[in-house]
Formats: C-alpha cells, sequence, structure tokens
C-alpha cells in the first residue's frame, strides 16, 4: 500500500490548509496563557486518546513544528506544554532554550496557533499489518 501524501511546503498561505489537506483535523491550539507558558490545548476531546498519531503546529503562515505521538496524543500534547515551558528555564535538557524562546516569540508576535493531527495509516503487506505514522512524520518533515 502507498501513502499518496506530498511533502508540505514549510512557509506560505494558509498553513493550517496545509496540515488538513494532508489528511488532518483541527484538534486544538497552541498559545501562552503567560510569558513563561508555553501551552498545547486540545479541543476535540476524542483526539486526546488517538494513539501512533502525527500532528503538526502551524502560526501564522507557518508549520511550525511536524511530529508523532507512539502512546495517546493526549500525553504527548501535555509533554511538549511540559517540555518547551521547563526549557525556558533551563530545565530541560531535551528541549534547546533557544528552540523554546523561538516559541514564545513566535506566539507572541503572532498569537494562537493551531493544532492538528490525524490518526497514522497503517500499511499492509504480505508479512502483516504496521502503524506507519513515524513514516508520515518523516515524509511531512523533508524538505
Amino acid at each position: 500500500m502507498t501513502n499518496n501524501k506530498v511533502c508540505l511546503q514549510k512557509r506560505g498561505d494558509g498553513a493550517a490548509d496545509k496540515l488538513r489537506a494532508q489528511g488532518m483535523l483541527h484538534v486544538g491550539r497552541i498559545e501562552l496563557p503567560n510569558n513563561d507558558t508555553f501551552s498545547a490545548v486540545i479541543e476535540l476531546a476524542e483526539a486526546a486518546d488517538w494513539e501512533k498519531a502525527t500532528y503538526g503546529f502551524a502560526i501564522g503562515d507557518k508549520i511550525q513544528r511536524i511530529g508523532s505521538s507512539k502512546g495517546k496524543f493526549g500525553g504527548r500534547s501535555k509533554e511538549c506544554t511540559r517540555d518547551v515551558t521547563l526549557s525556558r528555564h533551563d530545565k530541560h535538557k531535551h528541549t534547546p532554550k533557544l528552540a523554546a524562546e523561538g516559541w514564545r516569540k513566535c506566539l507572541r508576535q503572532i498569537g494562537p496557533g493551531e493544532d492538528d493531527a490525524c490518526i497514522g495509516y497503517r500499511v499492509t503487506t504480505p508479512v502483516g499489518t504496521f502503524p506507519a505514522y513515524k513514516h508520515e512524520e518523516a515524509v511531512l518533515i523533508a524538505p
């Protein structure tokens, strides 16, 4: 089975529309509720339970992040909130402080962004059926 998704342009009008063209749904928003806290808020309750999901954060005309969640998407959203917020205070080693500062600057200048996601495809081959969410993530990130 072939996944016919194409690589995304990283800039241009309607970044969220580009994510939706890849089969994603609007599931929430990303925002700065205060100057020190990054927040990924799920608005579509059922999306919190999705597993092996692919997601994208769009702010203005730019897709800021493409990622995936092995476990429940709601847990991944909470991890993003925690990691980016802690990184601003040099308390998280996996998210560089420079990246966290970039998120803060972008959200302060443009305003809240969109969180779009979809459950990853499953691919069936002669030897079995496998989740393809990590491959989808890689294709969407590709230049």
